[in-house]
């Protein structure tokens, strides 16, 4: 080989390198602009067209993340991917057919929103490093906002809320946000409390997996996460906490028998769908709710919106379709994000979605061979993703809590598409991560409380 060819060959490669380098440098930096947009809820208007800072950023991003999906750079294709663009551009054509060429801008915005989050958290997150810097940032924003929180909820004072009216139109504390036991409810950073509580909700299972071994950081820090989604005074983000704390203590008491879990909870809603003239669906709701008028009124949504769904099976009713129900029931809203998917863009729409999650999560359950801290780290994110299944039948999203939950199942797709844990392993992670200790078959799912294993085989990199 010539001198030229040499050094032509060199120079690729350096550029390849060079490349590698700025492509890691500049993911973290995405990754943070894209979680501080998702608290700067002011929005202002371009040719008729709603933009907020975070729809702004999946626009200018949609492109690149979804070339780099293609290409393989955030690891093989999965089912997921292609069930989240069919459900994407299903979304797209039932709103063409409900409301017209009219909603088609509107249509467009709002799949390269979810579509985009998916994005985010599927390209951008992609080994346990960038999924623990996901979570400190979340931690962060929460951290700041606990001021503004404070003051919301005692003194009736939305100052971030007013700092941010400055630079656009943001959205007030409604009539729908009253007061409950004495206090305000907190929505910084977000349109709802439901929103913010939320928001709150999705870290308490994760902070304490990742940082499990230490006990007084791990909850520690569950604490905050807990104060925090009560400040919300939201029945549904509670319940996504308790759900979580629920399963966190049953992995214990249990040592990781979900399957036995999963039987248990099968068999129950079987017997009170044959055994109960209420279903399980409506004791569900009654159960839980802080309001027992919120909760015969979410009862009410679910009979008359599931039977609005059936007579419009296909396409749904979109965006502005109105449902029958008693006249004297005062919202036209609906409480459950799930039934909101079937009601708008009709039943095939939610069946791909619930597809994605299913198949997603499967494809995270059945990874194999990685080691105990990205075990550790699985088990915090289904956990937090069964929480917010059961939220999301209480409640609905939208705007940056609606595209954070896509995000986030992007953000554990790694997992499943991890074939060599080595490249995950950084000078950051736990010492057992970087002897290269894997995860036994057996105890994959969890291994909280940490137990010792002197004969356990190491592998070392």
């Amino acid at each position: 080989m010539s001198d030229q060819n040499v050094r032509l060959s060199g120079s690729m490669l350096d550029m390849s390198r060079t490349g590698q380098l700025a492509a890691a440098l500049t993911a973290p930096a995405l990754l943070t602009v894209f979680m501080i947009t998702l608290i700067l809820p002011v929005s202002f208007e371009i040719a008729s067209l709603r933009l907020t800072p975070l729809r702004v950023f999946l626009l200018v991003m949609f492109i690149p993340l979804l070339a780099q999906l293609f290409s393989g750079k955030a690891g093989k294709m999965m089912a997921v991917d292609i069930l989240m663009m069919l459900y994407c551009l299903w979304m797209i054509l039932s709103l063409m057919v409900t409301e017209g060429m009219d909603r088609f801008a509107f249509s467009g915005i709002s799949a390269v929103e979810l579509m985009g989050g998916y994005l985010v958290g599927r390209c951008l997150v992609l080994n346990a490093k960038d999924f623990k810097q996901y979570v400190v940032l979340q931690l962060l924003l929460m951290l700041f906002l606990l001021p503004f929180s404070i003051l919301d909820t005692v003194a009736d004072k939305q100052i971030w809320h007013q700092i941010l009216n400055v630079f656009g139109d943001v959205g007030f504390r409604g009539d729908s946000s009253r007061p409950r036991f004495g206090l305000q409810r907190v929505m910084n950073g977000f349109e709802h409390p439901i929103l913010f509580g939320l928001f709150c909700s999705m870290m308490a299972a994760n902070v304490v997996y990742i940082w499990r071994a230490n006990f007084v950081r791990a909850f520690g820090t569950l604490g905050f996460v807990g104060f925090m989604t009560f400040l919300s005074l939201s029945s549904g983000a509670v319940l996504s906490v308790m759900i979580q704390v629920a399963c966190m203590i049953w992995d214990w008491v249990t040592r990781s028998k979900w399957k036995l879990l999963i039987t248990l909870f099968v068999s129950a809603f079987v017997f009170l769908t044959f055994a109960s003239n209420r279903g399980p669906v409506v004791i569900f709701i009654e159960t839980l709710a802080f309001n027992k008028g919120t909760a015969w009124t979410r009862v009410l949504q679910w009979e008359y919106g599931s039977a609005e769904v059936l007579r419009n099976p296909v396409f749904g009713l979109g965006m502005t379709g109105d449902w029958e129900r008693p006249a004297w029931l005062y919202t036209a809203s609906i409480d459950n994000y799930w039934l909101v998917v079937a009601f708008r863009h009709g039943i095939p729409a939610f069946a791909m979605v619930a597809a994605a999650i299913f198949f997603g999560l499967r494809q995270v359950v059945k990874a194999r061979g990685i080691f105990e801290h990205t075990a550790d780290i699985r088990t915090g994110y289904l956990i937090t993703f069964t929480g917010i299944i059961f939220t999301l039948a209480t409640v609905h999203i939208w705007d940056a809590i609606a595209v954070l939950v896509y995000f986030y199942l992007g953000a554990g797709m790694w997992i499943a598409s991890t074939n060599n844990e080595a490249d995950n392993v950084s000078a950051e992670d736990p010492p057992q991560a970087q002897r290269g200790r894997r995860a036994t078959p057996a105890s994959t799912y969890s291994r909280f409380p940490p137990k010792p294993s002197p004969n356990q085989n190491v592998t070392r990199r």
